[in-house]
């Protein structure tokens, strides 16, 4: 595990306008350990960024798994604004409003490769079939 700058991660912040309200933050069961085995918990923030600090600040340990040593989300954790990703928002300055949920869903790799097969028959698709390649 990489040792993080935690005094800088959350230094940045464009919150200070922003008025601090109350949201849950859904987390996955994966990281439950770090929130008691609570499956979501109610924190303050005006931001993403401010969000995550009071978790982590309240359940210690959830920075280091959501947050890259340079303090951006990592890539393999997707979060979500009011079913908003916030990817494609204003990232960690997502601003948040009082009684929104803010969900950690860590992202799903492998699984199994499908590919759809055309049948033809003189020329003409007649049918499909659906291959599931479990070796991969």
């Amino acid at each position: 595990m990489h040792a993080l700058r935690h005094n800088s991660l959350f230094a940045t912040t464009r919150s200070d306008s922003l008025k601090a309200v109350s949201v849950t933050v859904r987390i996955p069961t994966t990281l439950r350990p770090l929130s008691g085995g609570a499956s979501s918990v109610t924190v303050s923030g005006a931001t993403l960024r401010d969000v995550l600090k009071a978790l982590d600040a309240a359940h210690p340990g959830f920075a280091a798994k959501l947050l890259d040593q340079d303090g951006n989300l990592h890539k393999f954790v997707n979060v979500f604004v009011a079913d908003d990703d916030v990817r494609y928002l204003k990232g960690l300055d997502t601003p948040v409003l009082g009684g929104q949920t803010v969900s950690i869903v860590p992202a799903v790799a492998g699984g199994q490769a499908v590919s759809i097969v055309p049948a033809v028959a003189g020329g003409q698709v007649v049918s499909t079939a659906v291959v599931v390649d479990s070796e991969r």
